[in-house]
């Protein structure tokens, strides 16, 4: 949530596709024509996809001589991002003396660094090097790591030991900051000193976040140096600081992870912007172990999303929940698949339909239906179990809450006999898939399953009963499951994804309206 840095620079100008074939010259003569910035700095970067070793210099005089900086650097990057890559390599000495000046000529810091972290990384090595040149004399610690990070393919230790040594040599107050930008190109020796670095600065928020960050990093010592993290927080006095540092712990136990999910969720109800508290409080859904937890947060960063005013920040919102959507408990989808329906209908809409149905949340629209624990039930032979095993992965996968009797069953028997928990978890369920195969076809208990199965549709008008054919041919399936939909699996084959997909649209018709 937390961003510790921006840019001042958007994205280039132009792309190579919108770039229409330009004469260099023509197009150089008729800028002194050219009025506003924009229009200046498309046309230069037009002008740069075409240019040759006599044009460019005319180009980049061109670029120089834009007033603003914030559009000089913009359009210098842009330009030379847009440079055939064969031309850039070979970029004459005039030329490379001309992109240094324009660096040179930016007298913000953060600019010039944005400009040297956005410049191409194929170039010739003598600009190479006078770029790192400028990044290193930078004053800001922080800025000289990420232009070096960025400029740089050396990640050896010595080298990460040097740029810990920069670090640390900066002024107190700068090396927080610093810690920060470098986090990510360290391992080794050199991420602990830099941790052991972030542990010795007295607390502050900016410390704080470098320390959550080196932790990320030291996947060896995670849970202890996650710990000073979690510490460390307790200090923190800005509430977004404190939600983020305590949201990156997840190396700790399972009861320790259980209290910061609590403290998270109170500091997510406790921020006033709808679309931050939506974003907090769907990320503690995601983290929360406790179903009760991750129902309580899903349900309230739903409402927090209704709330936001935008409608395209809105779908954006509520597609935070896809990751574990298939976790959450049919109250809290049937509450996604209304906040959903209740978004303007546009192509945005019509996407997030796509993205969430893979999860399974559009088959249940209304909440009157009587409870079915489970999508799907799979009646197999114990023969068949690793065939089966595959196939719950792969559909569990896409958000089906699926029932299989040799992992399920032992599980949710309870004080239930072995066939009562049976023909429980049959009543209980939308859909029943046969694995029909020689040994299953002699399976009495796989012929009752079904049948029982087949007894609940004409009872209640509900519920697709489907077959899986696997080394049978169609004639050997009893009639009732000849009649209806049967699929066929060729063995030695994979799961593929039309199969899978196939048997998802039919779990999905299986409601009040559609007998199969």
């Amino acid at each position: 949530m937390h961003d510790p840095g921006t840019s001042d620079l958007e994205p280039a100008v132009v792309s190579a596709a919108e770039i229409p074939p330009v004469n260099v010259r023509q197009a150089l003569a008729a800028l002194a024509r050219t009025r506003g910035a924009s229009a200046r700095a498309e046309a230069l970067v037009g002008m740069a996809f075409y240019a040759d070793a006599k044009t460019i210099d005319a180009v980049l005089d061109a670029v120089a001589a834009l007033r603003d900086p914030v559009w000089r650097v913009r359009t210098l990057f842009s330009a030379m991002q847009q440079m055939r890559p064969d031309f850039l390599r070979k970029l004459p000495a005039s030329a490379r003396s001309r992109v240094v000046a324009i660096v040179t000529s930016i007298t913000r810091e953060r600019l010039r660094a944005a400009a040297l972290m956005e410049l191409p990384l194929d170039l010739p090595p003598v600009l190479e090097r006078e770029l790192r040149a400028i990044g290193a004399a930078m004053r800001d610690p922080a800025l000289r790591i990420e232009v070096a990070l960025r400029r740089s393919a050396d990640r050896t230790q010595r080298a990460q030991r040097a740029l810990v040594a920069d670090v640390l040599a900066a002024p107190p107050r700068k090396r927080a900051a610093a810690l920060l930008a470098l986090a990510p190109g360290l391992d080794g020796d050199a991420l602990e000193a830099a941790f052991r670095a972030a542990q010795a600065m007295p607390t502050s928020d900016a410390a704080a976040l470098a320390l959550a960050r080196l932790a990320s990093r030291w996947s060896e010592r995670a849970a202890q140096a996650q710990r000073d993290v979690r510490d460390r927080a307790a200090a923190v006095t800005d509430p977004r600081v404190r939600f983020d540092l305590l949201a990156s712990v997840d190396a700790l136990d399972r009861s320790e992870r259980a209290a910061i999910a609590n403290e998270l969720f109170g500091l997510s109800a406790a921020f006033e912007n709808d679309a931050l508290r939506c974003r907090a409080l769907l990320t503690v859904g995601g983290l929360a172990d406790e179903a009760a937890l991750r129902e309580s947060a899903s349900k309230a960063g739903i409402s927090a999303a209704a709330c936001v005013v935008d409608a395209r920040e809105r779908a954006e919102l509520l597609l935070l929940l896809q990751p574990y959507v298939a976790r959450l408990g049919a109250e809290v989808r049937i509450e996604l698949t209304q906040a959903v329906e209740r978004l303007p209908d546009d192509s945005f809409k019509q996407r997030l339909r796509t993205l969430l149905g893979r999860f399974f949340v559009y088959e249940r629209g209304h909440t009157e239906v009587e409870d079915e624990r489970w999508d799907l039930f799979v009646s197999h032979s114990s023969a068949d179990a690793a065939f089966v095993s595959s196939l719950e992965d792969q559909l569990a996968s896409r958000g089906l809450r699926v029932f299989v009797s040799g992992r399920d069953l032992d599980e949710h028997v309870g004080s239930l006999g072995w066939a009562e928990a049976l023909y429980a978890a049959i009543k209980s369920t939308r859909a029943m898939l046969v694995v029909a195969t020689p040994q299953a076809l002699l399976s009495g208990w796989v012929r009752e399953e079904w049948t029982a199965f087949y007894r609940r549709i004409v009872e209640r008008r509900r519920g697709a009963l489907f077959t899986v054919r696997l080394g049978v041919d169609m004639h050997a399936l009893p009639e009732i499951l000849r009649g209806r939909q049967v699929l066929e699996i060729l063995e030695g084959r994979p799961l593929e994804g039309d199969l899978l997909n196939r048997i998802l649209a039919l779990v999905r018709g299986a409601n009040a309206a559609n007998v199969n």
